[in-house]
C-alpha cells in the first residue's frame, strides 16, 4: 500500500449523518458529497467497517487509487471484518491483483457472509476469465441480495437475454461465408526509419473499396478513414467518439453500415463500422481489431506474414466453465489467506459450482504454449513478469503499438526513468504529453523471455480507469514480430511459439 497522507479535516462529529445517507449519496453518483459524509461518520464511528468500505468505494469511483489504498489499509487495522475484506477485494481488482481479489471475495462467501458485492466481484472476475455462465450465476446472486446497488444493476441488466451470460465485446457483423481453415497474407507496414516495423496490415474490401487496415489486437471492430467511407457510400447511423493513446480529445466520428466487408476468403455482411472524421493518425486507411475474428481460432504468424483462421476446439463441460473448485483443509479462520492456486472452502456455505481463475477448464487440445488471458471487452491482458524483483503484472497485447510500453509507475519500480521530449507517440486521442525512457528490462510472458536495451514509459491511467483494473504495460509488435501468436477469445487463451524464420530479423 502507498504511504499515508494527511486526510482532509472532517466536519465535527456532532453533524455526522447516518450511514444510509452517505450510501445514498454514493449510489446517486454524488461522490464528493458522499466522501464528506463518510469522513464525518468516521469521526463518530472510527471502527465502523461499513464506513471504511463505503469511503474506499467512493475513492475508487473518483479514480483516487492511493486514497482508496490508504483507507482500506487503515480499515483493516481497526475493523477487520467481511465488509472490509469485500472492499479490499475491489481495491486489489483495481490494482490488477485479480487472484488476490478473488481470494478475498471467496473467503467472505465461504465463511457464510452472503455479501452482494462479493458476488459482484466474482461476476466481474468470471467475465474477465471468459466464464460467462458462471458470471451470470454470480450476478444473479448479487442482484437478489441488493437490487438497488447501481453497480450490480449495471452488470445484471447487461446479462439479461444473453444466453449463458455472455457479457463480452461483440463485433457487429454477420458472417456470410465460412471456410475454415483459411489463410491470408499479413502486410508488413514499415516505420519512419529503415527496417523499422510499425505493424502488420490486412487487405480489406469495404463495399468493394479496397483498403489496408492495421491489424490491432488492442482495438475493437473496424475503424476506417472518412475518405474510404465516402468512396464506399456508407450509410451513417449515429455520431460517436473514438479514443486510444493520447492526452488530447478523442477523435470525432460516426457509426456507419457497410453492406459487405471482405477479408481474404471471409465475407461479412451488414457490418457496423466506425468512421473517423479526421485523417487517420495511423497512416493507414484505418484499423481492424482482431476481435472481428473471435469466432475462430486466430493464428498470427508474424514471421511468415500469415493470418490463419481455424475452428475452435470443443470445450469441456459444454462451454459452461462450471467445475467444482478444489478444496483444501487447514484454514485458521474465515479470512485465512492461503498461498498457492487453491482457495479454502471454510464452511458448508461454500459455492461448489464456482471455478476459480487458477482452475478454469481448458480444451484438451491446448499445449503448454498457451497461457490464460483476462479479457476486458476487446482487450486481452496476460500476466507478465517484469525484471527480477517486482513479480507479475498485467500487460495488454497490442499489435497496434509499434513498441513495448510501460506504465510510468511500473517502469519506476524496475529502472530509472527520464523524460524524453524528442520521442513522439500519437494515437486516436492525439499526442502523448509526457514520454519517458527506461533502462534495460527483462520481460517474461507465456513461456517467452525477452530483453530490451531501452523501454518506453508513459501514463496508462486512462486505459486502466476505463477497464477497471491496472494495465502495467503493453506488449507491442516490436516484441511480438518474432512469434507465432495464437488467440482463442472464447476461452481466454493466448499461445506463443518462437519462429526461426530469417524474415523475422527486422529491427524495430
Amino acid at each position: 500500500m502507498a504511504k499515508a497522507t494527511t486526510a482532509p479535516e472532517a466536519p465535527p462529529a456532532s453533524d455526522a449523518p447516518d450511514l444510509m445517507e452517505a450510501t445514498t449519496l454514493y449510489r446517486s453518483g454524488k461522490f464528493d458529497e458522499a466522501a464528506r459524509r463518510y469522513q464525518q461518520l468516521l469521526q463518530a464511528q472510527p471502527k465502523s467497517p461499513e464506513v471504511y468500505a463505503g469511503l474506499t468505494r467512493v475513492y475508487l469511483k473518483k479514480k483516487m487509487l492511493q486514497q482508496a489504498q490508504e483507507t482500506i489499509s487503515k480499515g483493516l487495522t481497526v475493523a477487520d471484518s467481511p465488509p472490509i475484506h469485500v472492499a479490499l477485494g475491489e481495491v486489489l481488482f483495481r490494482e490488477g491483483k485479480l487472484a488476490d481479489a478473488e481470494r478475498e471475495w471467496l473467503n467472505v462467501v465461504d465463511s457464510g457472509h452472503n455479501d452482494a458485492r462479493a458476488h459482484l466481484g466474482l461476476a466481474r472476475l468470471s467475465i474477465a476469465s471468459t466464464q460467462y455462465k458462471q458470471a451470470k450465476t454470480e450476478i444473479d446472486k448479487a442482484h437478489a441480495l441488493d437490487p438497488s446497488d447501481p453497480d450490480i444493476q449495471f452488470y445484471w441488466i447487461r446479462s439479461q437475454g444473453l444466453g449463458a451470460g455472455l457479457i463480452d465485446s461483440r463485433h457487429e457483423c454477420r458472417l456470410d461465408t465460412e471456410r475454415v481453415p483459411i489463410e491470408t497474407d499479413l502486410l508488413l507496414l514499415s516505420g519512419d526509419r529503415p527496417n523499422q516495423v510499425r505493424g502488420y496490415g490486412l487487405p480489406v474490401s469495404v463495399n468493394g473499396q479496397n483498403s489496408t487496415l492495421l491489424l490491432d489486437t488492442g482495438a475493437h471492430g473496424i475503424v476506417i478513414d472518412r475518405k474510404i467511407a465516402q468512396r464506399a457510400s456508407l450509410t451513417k447511423i449515429s455520431n460517436t467518439a473514438v479514443g486510444g493513446f493520447g492526452d488530447q480529445h478523442n477523435s470525432q466520428g460516426y457509426f456507419a453500415m457497410a453492406n459487405v466487408v471482405r477479408i481474404g476468403k471471409l465475407e461479412f455482411q451488414d457490418c457496423t463500422v466506425t468512421v473517423v472524421d479526421k485523417g487517420s493518425v495511423l497512416g493507414e486507411d484505418g484499423l481492424i481489431g482482431s476481435d472481428v475474428f473471435q469466432d475462430f481460432m486466430i493464428d498470427l504468424d508474424f514471421p511468415a506474414k500469415k493470418l490463419r483462421l481455424g475452428s475452435l476446439p470443443k470445450r469441456p463441460d459444454d462451454g459452461n466453465g462450471l467445475e467444482s473448485r478444489q478444496s483444501s483443509t487447514g484454514a485458521t479462520g474465515p479470512f485465512d489467506m492461503k498461498s498457492g492456486d487453491t482457495v479454502v472452502a471454510a464452511s458448508a456455505n461454500a459455492t461448489p459450482s464456482y471455478t476459480s481463475v487458477a482452475n478454469r477448464p481448458l480444451p484438451a487440445q491446448f499445449s503448454f504454449a498457451f497461457v490464460p488471458a483476462f479479457r476486458f471487452g476487446h482487450l486481452l491482458l496476460i500476466e507478465t513478469e517484469v525484471g527480477d524483483s517486482i513479480g507479475k503484472r498485467l500487460f495488454a497485447i497490442d499489435t497496434g503499438a509499434a513498441r513495448n510500453l510501460f506504465s510510468v509507475s511500473t517502469a519506476r519500480e524496475v529502472a530509472k526513468v527520464q523524460e524524453n521530449s524528442r520521442l513522439a507517440i500519437k494515437g486516436l486521442s492525439g499526442s502523448v504529453n509526457k514520454v519517458y525512457d527506461a533502462k534495460k528490462t527483462a520481460l517474461s510472458f507465456g513461456h517467452v523471455q525477452q530483453y530490451a536495451d531501452k523501454e518506453t514509459a508513459l501514463s496508462l491511467d486512462r486505459m486502466s480507469d476505463e477497464i477497471g483494473t491496472e494495465v502495467s504495460g503493453v506488449l507491442g509488435v516490436s516484441n511480438l514480430r518474432t512469434l507465432d501468436m495464437t488467440i482463442d477469445y472464447r476461452d481466454g487463451l493466448v499461445g506463443f511459439d518462437f519462429s526461426t524464420d530469417p524474415a523475422a530479423s527486422v529491427h524495430p
